[in-house]
Formats: structure tokens, sequence, C-alpha cells
């Protein structure tokens, strides 16, 4: 049986922090460039986002970025409370992106 104080893989750390950087990284050129690239999904075109909605989409996605860095928490307390205060600001910053823009 696994026991609670068992270390975590170095691997995944290793892939945690890739994540995290390549995340973080794309969100800051987004908001650097204020451009985000069309590209073609499984559900049709998206096409590209321009000047602030880019700089919000950037910041987002630098938010996502931080959720892979809960696995260097010592104890799953830790990972809770890191999820959940990056959780809570995600969630906020989307609400507050829908209906800043639906009030113009």
């Amino acid at each position: 049986m696994n026991s609670p104080n068992k270390k975590m893989p170095l691997a995944v750390k290793i892939i945690a922090s890739s994540i995290s950087i390549v995340c973080i990284g794309l969100g800051s050129l987004h908001i650097m460039e204020e451009y985000v690239p069309a590209s073609w999904t499984r559900y049709g075109y998206v096409s590209a986002i321009y000047g602030n909605d880019a700089k919000i989409f950037g910041v987002l996605l630098m938010l996502m970025g931080l959720l892979p860095l809960m696995f260097f928490a010592k104890n799953a307390r830790q990972a809770g409370i890191f999820g959940t205060i990056v959780g809570t600001i995600l969630v906020s910053a989307i609400f507050i992106w829908v209906y800043g823009k639906s009030g113009k």
C-alpha cells in the first residue's frame, strides 16, 4: 500500500514544469504581441484574436500554466490550497472577461 509520505517521481515534476514553462511562455508571447493566430479545431475554424482580447487570452493561458505547479507542493493540503487559489483567480478572470465584453 502506498504511504502518504511517498515522494513524487522526478519525471512527473519535469513534465509539470515543462507544461508550465510552455503555457506561461505562450501566454506572455500573446500579451506582448497582442495577437493569437487562427487555427482549426475539430469543431471548425477559430479566427485570430487581436488587441485587448489577445492580452486577456494570454493572461488566462498563463494562469492555466500555473496549475501544474501543484505537483511541487510538499503535501496534499498545500496542493489543494494552491489549486483552489489559482482556480478561483482563473474562473474569476474568465467571468470578468466575458461580462466585460458583453457590457460594450
